[in-house]
């Protein structure tokens, strides 16, 4: 029960920190207007990037799991369950 509840908190984690890092990218970008709209572009995806990144560190330490884990890993793609090498088994098998 207390993994699901930490993979619930990580979920919701990963999700506000997308959400917030789509605002923080719309918020760089505008601030570059006219010619130099490349350089809003760039600054919005670096800021959207970082604050992506913050909150799978954050979800990862609420799931007490590496941040490689999440993409060294093929668990999370439901290619094979940690327990058994069984192809058929869904993502959420490795619980």
């Amino acid at each position: 029960m207390i993994r699901i509840i930490r993979l619930i908190v990580s979920v919701l984690i990963v999700l506000v920190g997308f959400v917030s890092g789509i605002l923080v990218n719309n918020a760089l970008a505008d601030m570059f207007l006219g010619g130099s709209e490349w350089i809003g572009a760039i600054a919005g995806t670096v800021g959207h990037l970082v604050v992506f990144l913050l909150a799978l560190f954050l979800a990862s330490k609420v799931e007490g799991k590496k941040v490689e884990w999440y993409f060294w890993t093929r668990k999370r793609l439901g290619i094979f369950s940690g327990r058994s090498r069984c192809w058929n088994w869904s993502v959420s098998a490795y619980y």
